[in-house]
């Protein structure tokens, strides 16, 4: 219970991006990742991650997003930070990532093809509650 009541005083109001929801940051980093807006809608999945041993773990939120066709030409990604671009059929993508990562994209796109199943919800790297 501590620790969780720690997590909650971490995020700090005066900072930069103090009382951000999840949500605008997904918003706020599309934009800063590919230099176009980034329409932010339903939450699709939701990835608990704990901490080395004498540290918090995290939350890890994937949000459904859009960028109009019109601004594919307009995508660019920040030097030093990414090495480029593309898209991408989620099983091959699945082929190139690390065991974190591609439970997170598998649970997105299972919610991403069937709404009506909610959120996906994993703790670590397992999906619970299905």
């Amino acid at each position: 219970m501590s620790n969780s009541a720690a997590a909650a005083l971490i995020q700090r109001e005066d900072g930069p991006y103090g009382g951000e929801s999840p949500r605008a940051c997904c918003a706020r980093e599309g934009l800063a990742e590919v230099g176009v807006p980034v329409q932010v809608s339903r939450l699709l999945a939701v990835q608990w991650l704990p901490g080395p041993l004498d540290g918090l773990g995290c939350h890890l939120y994937v949000f459904a997003g859009r960028i109009e066709p019109a601004a594919y030409d307009h995508i660019t990604v920040p030097a030093g930070e990414l090495l480029g671009w593309d898209w991408w059929q989620p099983t091959s993508a699945l082929a190139v990532m690390d065991e974190t990562n591609a439970g997170l994209l598998t649970a997105a796109v299972r919610a991403a093809a069937d709404p009506a199943r909610g959120p996906g919800h994993l703790e670590g790297t397992e999906e619970v509650g299905r």
